[in-house]
């Protein structure tokens, strides 16, 4: 509601295996993921989508340290970490960043 009330058109799903199929279907800007998702984790789901989008930008949102291994496959994937807890302004702000005027 906050990112539409931002000027974001919005899809939500509560679980990462839909994922593919909205992207494919409506061709976002951008996707923002959580890292811990109830049917799948996260970083597969991005991985999923960079492997058919390569160039979409991703936002993984974490309330996790991401270092060592994960941290290496968020930068290999070219996903943008985002900490929680974090202000609706920091997620608006980064999908502006990332997504091509």
């Amino acid at each position: 509601m906050l990112l539409e009330q931002g000027g974001f058109e919005v899809d939500v799903v509560d679980s990462g295996r839909p994922v593919i199929g909205l992207i494919a279907c409506r061709h976002p800007d951008a996707v923002v993921l959580d890292l811990s998702l109830p049917d799948i984790d996260g970083v597969v789901v991005a991985g999923a989508v960079r492997n058919a989008w390569p160039t979409m930008p991703i936002i993984l949102a974490t309330g996790h340290d991401p270092n060592g291994p994960l941290l290496e496959t968020l930068s290999r994937l070219g996903v943008s970490v985002l900490r929680k807890p974090y202000e609706i302004t920091a997620l608006i702000a980064r999908l502006e960043q990332m997504i091509p005027s």
